[in-house]
């Protein structure tokens, strides 16, 4: 792997304890994937051939057991001059492999299985954790960053479940209510070169997108009754009410209660933060 080629990581402490999802999930938690990507430029007269990213982050596992997630996903995008936004996929490189970075759990070094090469203007990189959240609400998380470079970062989630809006790439910091930590960490790798002659022309600008929708409100975790319910058919709905599950405990209960949810905390139509924990008791 090449050497650093821009750095929004080392040598400085501006990354924020708040987080974003940028996730691949299993096929039954299609509607939950989520992407965030920031922007870099190559200057002018460079060429970037890219093959690899590190990248700043944290696991969150509630089984006891580690999260290791099977892979990395990685794509490179062109920059929409319109909006400033990810616009046209340029380069995709799935299932890559990682290693650990340090030893912060959660921070990786992606390797692209063949380099990208970039010619010189704003592009944006976007980074997936391939992880199935399972039954042990297995998640990986992107650290935001503090200091904004360039453009603030942006993120999307097709699918709709986590319920913040932001169908395509949006400005991240909207979607996610956070304007204080406008971009991501990450650190770029590769090689670069001088261009002999003029550069070549950028690609071919898309053609301008809709105006977007006024940016949601925040959503907030409100706590839905699961009392009753299977385990499984309880943790989508806590996903949905943009809450986090909390520690599961089991407790003995009558045959016909067994593996449903028996207690939680807080109770049922609380309106609490983004992502509050709810704790579970579950019949065995």
């Amino acid at each position: 792997m090449g050497p650093v080629l821009y750095d929004q990581l080392n040598g400085q402490a501006t990354v924020n304890p708040v987080d974003i999802a940028s996730q691949d999930f299993e096929t039954a938690l299609d509607g939950a994937d989520s992407e965030a990507a920031d922007d870099f430029i190559v200057p002018a007269g460079m060429t970037w051939s890219i093959d690899g990213i590190d990248v700043d982050g944290e696991y969150f596992s509630r089984d006891g057991t580690d999260t290791v997630p099977s892979a990395f996903n990685v794509r490179l995008w062109s920059n929409d001059v319109g909006t400033n936004l990810p616009s046209g996929l340029f380069a995709e490189r799935l299932t890559q492999a990682y290693t650990s970075l340090g030893d912060s759990p959660g921070d990786v070094q992606v390797a692209l299985d063949s380099p990208v090469v970039l010619a010189a203007g704003t592009w944006w990189v976007s980074v997936q954790a391939r992880l199935d959240y399972g039954t042990g609400t297995h998640q990986w998380f992107w650290h935001n960053r503090t200091t904004q470079a360039n453009q603030g970062a942006a993120w999307q989630n097709p699918g709709g479940l986590l319920g913040m809006g932001c169908a395509s790439f949006s400005r991240r910091a909207t979607c996610q209510g956070t304007i204080d930590a406008p971009d991501q960490a990450f650190r770029l790798r590769g090689t670069a070169s001088v261009v002999s002659g003029p550069p070549p022309p950028p690609p071919p600008p898309p053609p301008p997108p809709p105006p977007p929708p006024p940016p949601p409100a925040p959503p907030r975790c409100r706590v839905p009754r699961v009392v009753g319910k299977r385990l499984g058919r309880a943790i989508p709905l806590i996903l949905r009410a943009h809450c986090r599950v909390g520690r599961i405990s089991r407790r003995k209960a009558a045959r016909q209660r067994r593996g449903k949810v028996i207690g939680q905390s807080p109770r049922a139509g609380r309106s609490l933060p983004l992502n509050s924990r709810v704790r579970l008791v579950v019949g065995r």
